[in-house]
């Protein structure tokens, strides 16, 4: 993806407020930050040269390897976005294809998610911090690795034609997947392998022609690229079975707390110390949001609140001066708060008198009561909710993208996925969901999905999900419930503990529940 350096606003501002009136010294604060995207400023990400070469891969492995038999009529639907993550929350496409022929742009929706000349999905993550743990790519669909590339530097944030690691995938006939910008030494498959729509194939970076951590997910067929979306700007159907719009509220991404002086710091994708946790006197609070879909002259307004509830800050309505809605900022602030009590503390952030955020910061007296905290619990579903074996399975976590950890730590999570009680993969990333391929579960199996929350020291508990496949009351899986189902209940009756066939429930015991579920679905599939 390209982006995306604009003039900060920046400068160090004093002003008198209320307290001046009062004979009191006045609150010294500062502000920042600005656009992070502007499509007037993009170039390519995949050069004209970088093109030819991966078309030069692509026929050097057909020549070798042929095509096969399988020409499907049309390109195969996606069934998910092959990220690690979840759109409009930890994700955000900023980019789609442009379908002006002209210098204008357009996207499928008939709006301006998109810059001159791109031609696929840019979908970035939070920071590099995020990067640095891990956020895995899954291969969209069933398909032969036909061109790979790794190795290269991968924290670009600037345009210099740089080289990029990189996977394309094959799904037959003349069409093509192309996976960019991926973290150095994160390609996890080779050529001529052949993959499974969901099966990990690297991880989110920042190689190539790009600014920003991202993925650039292109769909390719007949020599050229296509759109999946379909909205009014681009009739027909849609490549995904499931289409997610468009998010065009305007929402927080991120927020964060800390002790130092941002200005200091390069700013975003970059990451930046972060606390929850300030000692007693007169201290540098700052903060910083990532916000998306920010309305042209925008408004803010902070309140924080010692722990007896009285106001030790109220800025009033603010503006930011913004001329032009922005569909990426960046904003930080700093203000030299005298924090005299100790307790907790509560921010609150306002824009466009909209409530954005509630954040809680701890004071202290002495440094050595300055601890770290768990991240918070989290919650988490499959997606699909009742898979067949035949789907591709998401574990999705539901927590506040502005409150996963009190002391604004970078949260990981480890997904422990397990069928009929073995592990079949165990993987911690940054990204807020995880997937496990097609096929590897029959009717009858029970999946199981263990996330855990970790800052890197501590962890939160874990949350396990749990899923039966097939027929209910179908012990065995053979589609049919009768007599075999209901002497496998009866013969496991009252076992508990570990992975338990005639456990139809899931709740650790093969009790009267499971034999009322036989005796319900007798003879249902046969």
């Amino acid at each position: 993806m390209n982006n995306r350096v604009t003039p900060w606003v920046t400068g160090v501002l004093f002003v008198l407020m209320a307290y001046a009136a009062l004979g009191q010294k006045p609150i010294e604060w500062g502000f920042g930050g600005g656009e992070l995207y502007n499509s007037a400023q993009h170039q390519p990400c995949i050069s004209e040269e970088q093109y030819a070469a991966v078309q030069q891969q692509i026929a050097a492995y057909h020549a070798t390897y042929g095509y096969g038999h399988f020409f499907p009529a049309a390109p195969a639907p996606y069934r998910f976005y092959p990220l690690g993550g979840t759109i409009w929350s930890d994700l955000f496409i900023t980019n789609f294809t442009d379908l002006d022929p002209t210098s204008g742009i357009l996207d499928w929706d008939c709006t301006d998610f998109t810059y001159n000349g791109h031609t696929g999905h840019d979908t970035d993550i939070r920071t590099f911090g995020e990067q640095d743990i891990g956020v895995p790519i899954f291969a969209a669909l069933d398909g032969t690795v036909v061109a790979a590339h790794d190795g290269e530097f991968d924290r670009n944030t600037t345009w210099e034609n740089q080289p990029a690691n990189y996977v394309i995938l094959w799904h037959g006939g003349t069409h093509y997947s192309y996976y960019w910008h991926m973290k150095r030494d994160s390609v996890a498959v080779v050529v001529n392998q052949i993959v499974k729509a969901g099966q990990q194939i690297g991880q989110v970076g920042s190689s190539g022609i790009s600014t920003y951590p991202h993925l650039h997910f292109e769909s390719r067929n007949a020599n050229n690229w296509y759109e999946p979306y379909a909205g009014s700007c681009r009739p027909g159907d849609s490549n995904w079975t499931n289409q997610t719009p468009i998010r065009r509220d305007m929402y927080l991404r991120d927020f964060n707390m800390t002790n130092v002086n941002i200005a200091n710091y390069p700013g975003l994708p970059h990451d930046m110390p972060r606390t929850g946790t300030f000692l007693t006197g007169t201290r540098r609070v700052s903060w910083w949001i990532n916000v998306h879909n920010q309305p042209a002259n925008c408004s803010w307004r902070v309140r924080i609140m010692r722990p007896n509830h009285t106001v030790a800050l109220d800025t009033g309505t603010q503006n930011f001066n913004n001329s032009q809605p922005y569909r990426w900022a960046w904003w930080w602030w700093w203000y030299n708060l005298n924090l005299n009590q100790t307790g907790f503390w509560h921010f609150e952030l306002y824009l466009n008198n909209q409530y954005m955020a509630h954040a809680t910061f701890k004071v202290v007296s002495s440094a050595d009561q300055i601890t770290n905290h768990a991240p918070s619990p989290v919650l988490a579903s499959f997606d699909p909710p009742a898979p067949v074996p035949s789907d591709v399975v998401f574990l999705r976590i539901h927590t506040i993208l502005t409150e996963d950890d009190a002391d604004f730590d970078i949260v990981r999570y480890r997904y422990v996925w397990k069928i009929n009680g073995h592990v079949v993969r165990d993987v911690t990333t940054a990204g807020h969901a995880d997937a496990l391929p097609h096929s590897m579960a029959q009717n009858g199996d029970t999946l199981e999905c263990s996330v855990t929350p970790s800052d890197g020291n501590l962890t939160a508990d874990p949350y396990t999900k749990k899923f039966r496949y097939g027929r209910a009351g179908d012990v065995d899986g053979d589609g049919c419930v009768n007599d075999s189902d209901l002497l496998a209940v009866l013969f496991a009756f009252g076992q508990s503990g570990g992975y338990l066939r005639a456990d139809l429930d899931l709740d650790g015991i093969v009790s009267d529940s499971d034999l009322l579920l036989v005796l319900f679905n007798f003879g249902q599939g046969c």
